[in-house]
């Protein structure tokens, strides 16, 4: 279950992280499903909510062989007990056995011989709260995640039988974050990615709940990878948009082992020789000021007081118009930065937005008549490392790169999220033609 506008959503549902599965989705899930070598079919239902998962699933009874099992899994127990009935319903075309869990998926563990042939899951998202109960139980459980969508797919790794599939509709965010990169091993050193269903439109899908993440379709299969990951996109005119592309190049074998969502009309390009952006003579960090814990901040421009840059910099808004007035900082404050140049990159990026990355320049002239520059924690700067400068020849071919449309698709290929992380910057990788006008080489 996904991430979404709790205003939207009553008290019991924020509590639980429930976002409930939609038909059309539930199908789309259940229809990526191979039964044809499973043997005999027993599928677990990770945080089964209404049942819609095991519903859409138990639609294939022609396909699914003789006497499958569902297990369905669900906290919430008035929902638990809603499924008992719905179960007899499903139950009748086929010789199926349905068997209804109330409690918490995290705690459940099969009998040894009752390992699964296909999961499915739309798991809860709730953050973890340090020292929190939930934290642990993980730590208990040894799952080693940041919120619950992970930790179910953590704990789901061991119930899989070989060759076993698991179908799960998450937030995109685990591909890439750093968060999730202990995550990304424990799933990618037992299964395979076979598929990835990726969405043109963000908010068409869990409409009703205000869905604010970009969510995707992942289909695993506990075996070695095979050549080539199917990409598929479905698109906002109802198509569905497929390719395949090398599994090297969709999971990253480095420390992250992030995955990239290739887009739909994307060209493959091999980046195996590129060298990074930011090097050993550049730093690239988040502004170190928050506006409303900082109460130095000012809309006065005081005669001792440097601009504070933040994502309305008239450079960075392009056809965007900007709220208020800009802000100003105390030069005495700890915050404040050295006169100098500097690059900005704004932290702030919807997934709609094209491009995704917007980069400007604070030149060194700026900043000298304003006697030094400080930033705010809604963007990222570039600036030299130690005590080196960045030249405006250097910070000019930065900008160049930056705005240059492989950066653009690299990134959209690893974000997940709606900001620009220092990760995603720190991981770029310089074309070829670029490099060699890098100044200095």
């Amino acid at each position: 279950m996904i991430e979404r506008d709790s205003s939207q959503a009553d008290p019991g549902e924020r509590e639980l992280g429930q976002v409930f599965t939609p038909d059309d989705v539930a199908q789309q899930i259940a229809g990526m499903l191979d039964f044809e070598s499973s043997g005999r079919a027993r599928i677990l239902d990770a945080g089964a909510g209404h049942g819609a998962l095991s519903e859409a699933v138990a639609a294939r009874s022609a396909e699914l062989g003789p006497r499958p099992s569902f297990v369905l899994v669900e906290l919430d127990p008035v929902l638990a007990n809603g499924i008992v009935e719905d179960c007899r319903r499903w139950a009748a075309p086929s010789d199926a056995t349905f068997t209804v869990i109330s409690g918490d998926f995290i705690l459940y563990s099969p009998p040894p011989d009752g390992l699964f042939s296909h999961i499915v899951m739309n798991p809860p998202y709730l953050r973890v709260a340090a020292g929190s109960a939930q934290q642990s139980l993980l730590r208990a459980a040894k799952i080693a995640a940041p919120n619950l969508y992970g930790a179910f797919l953590w704990h789901a790794v061991a119930m899989l039988q070989h060759d076993g599939e698991m179908v799960a509709i998450v937030p995109r965010s685990f591909f890439s974050g750093v968060q999730f990169r202990r995550l990304r091993h424990h799933l990618l050193d037992s299964l395979a990615i076979e598929t990835i269903r990726g969405f043109e439109r963000r908010d068409v899908l869990f409409a009703r709940d205000g869905v604010l993440q970009e969510v995707v379709i992942v289909k695993f299969k506990k075996s070695p990878p095979a050549a080539h990951v199917v990409i598929e996109w479905s698109m906002a005119d109802g198509s569905l948009s497929a390719r395949r592309a090398a599994y090297e190049v969709v999971v990253e074998s480095g420390v992250d082992r992030r995955i990239r969502l290739l887009g739909h009309d994307e060209e493959v390009v091999d980046r195996k020789s590129w060298r990074p952006l930011i090097d050993d003579s550049l730093s690239v960090r988040t502004g170190e000021v928050v506006d409303f814990r900082t109460p130095e901040v000012s809309s006065d421009a005081g005669i001792d007081c440097v601009p504070l840059i933040d994502s309305r910099y008239e450079p960075l808004l392009r056809s965007i118009r900007p709220r208020g007035g800009p802000r100003y900082l105390p030069r005495s404050h700890a915050a404040v930065h050295p006169p100098g140049t500097y690059v900005v990159v704004s932290r702030f990026s919807p997934i709609e937005r094209r491009p995704r990355i917007r980069a400007a320049v604070v030149p060194e002239e700026r900043t000298t008549v304003w006697g030094g520059i400080a930033f705010e924690n809604h963007v990222n700067y570039i600036s030299g490392r130690g005590k080196q400068q960045l030249t405006a020849e250097l910070a000019e071919w930065l900008l160049s790169v930056l705005t240059h449309p492989d950066i653009e698709a690299q990134f959209r290929q690893v974000s997940g999220s709606t900001q620009v992380n220092l990760s995603d910057i720190a991981t770029l990788l310089v074309p070829p033609e670029l490099e060699a006008q890098r100044p200095g080489v």
